[in-house]
């Protein structure tokens, strides 16, 4: 008899009990075997310290942040967009709970307009303020930041290069915030989802490593063209083990 992939705890009591945790590993694996790789076939070693003053770029980076997100405009705009977000969240329920339980009428109509409506006004805001490019460079700097403070010892500024720095920026760009419970650079098992859904803007982002050194240029594509290719898998296997059905 077929049973769901959560039994799998009885069939060997060294592995996790949620299938999910198994799909993290895997994600949390290859990002590491990832950085191992471009640390043995790319990586030179300290282009942080060829590349920046640290302590200087981290004060500059600082205060650039801080000027940013306290401007007059910047946070009027933050504010309009997340009301809009808010009451936006709410219609997308309001027409998810009617199309689930199959009371489509009138109402869902206006629903659906009113939704159309906050997405336009949402779109006018980012326009005219640049909010979501702004927000890009505040996340930018944070990540930045927390990087070259390097306050928890996470990596070793003096080996760290650049293919690595981008794809670990690429990672917590597309992927999201890194599991502090866990330490280091891992992502939770929702985060892995979002991540592989967006390889293919990873593989765009880390690729632009190394312009101007053709042989390392040249490496770099080439493991992340591998990455990608077990990302892809490991998002299919992600889904499946995600979904608990059985399987014959």
């Amino acid at each position: 008899e077929n049973k769901p992939l959560r039994t799998l705890k009885s069939l060997d009591s060294s592995l996790p009990p949620d299938p999910l945790h198994l799909f993290e590993g895997f994600v949390n694996h290859l990002n590491k075997e990832t950085h191992l790789l471009l640390k043995k076939e790319v990586a030179g070693g300290g282009w942080i310290n060829k590349a920046f003053n640290v302590k200087e770029i981290v004060e500059e980076a600082t205060k650039m942040k801080s000027d940013i997100e306290n401007t007059k405009d910047y946070l009027s705009a933050k504010h309009k967009l997340l009301k809009i977000r808010k009451r936006l969240e709410a219609v997308y329920g309001k027409i998810n709970e009617q199309v689930e339980n199959e009371t489509t009428d009138e109402n869902t109509d206006d629903l659906i307009r009113e939704r159309d409506m906050l997405i336009e006004e949402m779109h006018k805001i980012d326009v005219a303020s640049s909010v979501g490019f702004i927000n890009c460079r505040v996340k930018g700097l944070k990540n930045l930041i927390m990087l070259l403070d390097n306050k928890n010892g996470e990596i070793n500024i003096d080996q760290l290069d650049e293919g690595e720095f981008v794809f670990k920026h690429a990672t917590r760009t597309f992927g999201g915030k890194f599991n502090k419970q866990h330490g280091g650079f891992d992502l939770t098992a929702g985060r892995c989802f979002k991540l592989l859904k967006n390889r293919d803007k990873v593989v765009d982002l880390a690729s632009g490593a190394y312009k101007n050194d053709e042989a390392k240029k040249t490496k770099m594509n080439s493991i992340m063209e591998w990455w990608s290719k077990c990302a892809e898998y490991l998002f299919v296997i992600g889904k499946l083990m995600y979904s608990q059905k059985k399987m014959t």
